[in-house]
């Protein structure tokens, strides 16, 4: 549409117009050569009629005219195809000279029959015979109205002055006539003019967007069929036949649905089976999706089909090739699940993982245990090799820990230098011992890294499961179990127990404690003298810190720096030590 009215708008000719109205003056070449015969013949009898020499001359006029029209009417249909623009231009002057001459031959033939002759019958014919030529070039000329413009004029306009000239009341009247006439032939051919070019614009327009539409579908990364309401195949895009490896004439050859979808199946591109199911969305006319798997395994395509049902029945296919994104989606789904360096399950996966067994095993009397890893030493070895050296170890460890485990087990890494290990369908706490011990001893056996002999250890932390206990708890049990284990000495398991909690829950009510004394100045300072025996005398104070809590009463350093220091509130309340000393 865009296209349409900027031709319009702007009233100039493209090429393509251009020589479409250049080859309309030369479309009819029969007719000209009717009229060519016919208005000689018709002279000639004038001629023949009145025995006027100079009428005689008016015939060889007409001939001679009539000839050239007819040489350039032929020679235009065997060049017009080979036409350039600047050539078509020159056909046009022929055209144009050629009409002009035989429109005078023929106004000097009628104007002179009608001045040169008192015969009525010879007027008549010269009459008529000039009229119905000029009547028939309006059908013909309307390509270049200003051409058939003056061939009226030219033929016309004599036979109009010769009438008049006449004298008499009927001639004249036949004069106006004429005149009336010719107006009404300009009329008509300027209506002609402006449909055609309508008619032109239109086509150009329609061919212009049929081009782009063409551009379009078959640039587009989908593949594309489209269905009429009786199934037979409307248009396809190369897209989709290069997806499913189709032959090039299957277009052409304008098949139904089962047609394509059973050429589809012949190039192996989908499967007998989700070819019936492609036939039945089609047919179904309703809005839907499907995809499709390769049935080449090698190949391992993902298709997406769209069904879009038309207004007017039939229906839209679009094809997609969604591998490419499938697999980024299953690596992004294994990389928001999976540890990336171990390819161990992360906590995510680990979560969801042990909370399903869990449910599955409520009411069962199956029992299962959690084992909390923590390596020891790791540190030191990020520290002095480097993270890569302690990437690599990682991974190490990781492919320690599946070789111990049975396909049941499940193992992943929750961060750092932190593993965990479910271990299902024990019998009792031994077996689970038996695993943590196996684990400490494996683990802490030499690893070669990068030409470096590296030693590390473990400790491990134990939580068996309960009826009703659930993963998160399970977790926090064996992280418990986990901090006594390293406070034991580190390389070493301990199992969970409930005091454990009751000594995790007193130590996270001391923390809070603690930073609500130091933010109220509930310390209290003593200070104890520390006495010279030689001279017996007092060379300097000891200040000695004393928490006054309000349940505890007097807290013994013993019990605050160790807090202090794990919580890193050392520095202040040394701070605070000093301001007051």
């Amino acid at each position: 549409m865009q296209l349409a009215n900027q031709q319009e708008a702007s009233g100039k000719q493209t090429p393509p117009i251009r020589a479409a109205l250049i080859d309309s003056l030369f479309e009819t070449a029969s007719t000209v050569h009717v009229g060519i015969v016919f208005a000689t013949i018709t002279a000639a009898m004038t001629a023949l009629k009145t025995g006027s020499d100079f009428i005689w001359a008016c015939v060889a006029l007409l001939a001679l005219a009539g000839v050239l029209r007819a040489i350039d009417l032929q020679l235009y249909q065997k060049r017009k195809s080979t036409l350039t623009a600047d050539g078509a231009a020159l056909w046009q002057t022929r055209y144009q000279v050629g009409a002009m001459i035989q429109a005078v031959a023929i106004g000097i033939w009628c104007s002179v029959t009608l001045l040169s002759s008192d015969d009525a019958v010879a007027h008549m014919i010269a009459l008529s015979v000039t009229i119905g030529l000029l009547a028939g070039g309006a059908g013909r000329a309307y390509g270049q109205q200003w051409i058939f413009r003056l061939q009226l004029v030219l033929a016309l306009g004599p036979t109009a002055i010769a009438l008049a000239m006449r004298g008499t009341p009927y001639y004249i009247a036949m004069a106006v006539v004429t005149a009336v006439f010719l107006a009404t032939l300009i009329k008509l051919s300027a209506n002609l003019h402006r449909i055609f070019m309508q008619a032109l614009v239109a086509r150009e327009r329609e061919a212009a967007l049929a081009g782009q539409f063409d551009t379009a579908l078959n640039n587009m990364p989908h593949g594309l069929c489209m269905f009429r309401s009786d199934g037979r195949l409307a248009v396809m895009n190369h897209r989709f036949g290069e997806m499913m490896n189709l032959p090039d004439d299957l277009v052409n050859c304008g098949g139904s649905a089962s047609d394509i979808i059973a050429a589809c199946v012949k190039a192996g591109s989908i499967s007998a089976a989700s070819g019936q199911m492609i036939l039945g969305e089609i047919e179904n006319t309703q809005t839907r999706d499907m995809i499709t798997t390769d049935p080449d395994v090698v190949r391992n395509r993902s298709l997406s089909w769209t069904f879009q049902p038309m207004a007017d029945g039939g229906a839209v296919v679009l094809l997609e090739d969604i591998t490419e994104r499938r697999v980024a989606e299953a690596r992004i789904s294994h990389l928001a699940r999976y540890d990336e360096l171990t390819e161990l399950p992360n906590r995510v996966n680990f979560r969801d993982e042990i909370g399903r067994l869990l449910a599955i095993q409520q009411g069962a009397e199956q029992l299962c245990a959690l084992l909390f890893i923590d390596l020891d030493q790791f540190k030191q070895v990020n520290d002095t090799l480097g993270h890569p050296c302690g990437d690599e170890l990682l991974c190490a460890v990781a492919g320690r820990l599946r070789e111990m485990l049975r396909p049941e087990d499940f193992v992943a890494r929750f961060g750092g230098d932190e593993f965990v290990v479910f271990q299902q369908n024990i019998h009792s706490n031994e077996d689970a011992a038996g695993l943590a011990r196996r684990i400490v001893d494996r683990l802490s056996e030499r690893y070669k890294i990068d030409n470096h002999l590296v030693e590390i250890g473990a400790s491990v932390g134990i939580a068996m499961t309960s009826p009703g206990v659930s993963a998160d708890t399970l977790l926090k049990n064996a992280d418990m179990a986990l901090y006594r284990a390293k406070a034991d000495g580190r390389g070493t398991f301990c199992f969970f127990r409930e005091e454990m909690a009751q000594t995790v829950e007193a130590r996270r009510i001391l923390e809070l404690d603690l930073r609500k004394a130091l933010a109220n100045e509930e310390f209290e300072l003593f200070y104890q003298p520390l006495v010279n025996l030689k001279s017996g005398k007092i060379s300097t104070c000891e200040a000695l810190l004393r928490w006054n809590h309000p349940v505890r009463g007097t807290v013994s350093p013993i019990d605050i720096i160790p807090v202090a220091e794990d919580m890193g509130l050392i520095v202040d309340l040394g701070r605070w030590i000093l301001r007051k000393a």
